[in-house]
């Protein structure tokens, strides 16, 4: 992607009006996460909000992941109708990521507090969120994936 896109990207992201969160924060609880580097993430949790609904072919999920230390509350606002990603038309699936206190993070895990908890890859978030979306929400197709910085 040029440069340029990827400003026009953050930018519109930062200037996205807060809107009020419609979706209620939800949890999936994925047990084990084993991660690239061997060692393993126990009582593994996803944070996610959903906005929208989703339609009948199952054809218009979006996945949103959120920035590093980002939350799916604070993207509510970027998926309100109108906004970077419509929910009036797309089945948005924000969803937090590991260490942001609100899925598994050193802060909240209750087996593997503070240093205890393993190093983590963009790759092991990609795992998990592809659990998420697959296993638990039984999607087998996107219509995208949206993302900025991290997400």
């Amino acid at each position: 992607m040029q440069t340029s896109h990827v400003l026009t990207t953050l930018l519109a992201l930062l200037l996205v009006p807060v809107a009020p969160v419609t979706g209620q924060q939800r949890y999936v609880d994925l047990d084990l996460c084993p991660l690239e580097n061997g060692t393993t993430i126990t009582s593994c949790r996803l944070g996610y909000h959903t906005f929208g609904k989703l339609n009948s072919d199952s054809s218009n999920a979006v996945v949103f992941p959120a920035w590093f230390t980002g939350t799916s509350a604070q993207m509510a606002g970027a998926t309100a109708p109108g906004g970077l990603i419509d929910s009036t038309k797309y089945f948005v699936i924000a969803i937090d990521p590991f260490g942001n206190g609100v899925s598994s993070s050193p802060s909240n895990s209750p087996s593997q507090p503070a240093e205890a908890f393993p190093f983590f890859t963009i790759g092991d978030m990609v795992t998990a969120e592809h659990r998420l979306v697959t296993e638990y929400l039984g999607l087998r197709t996107l219509a995208g994936v949206v993302g900025i910085s991290m997400g």
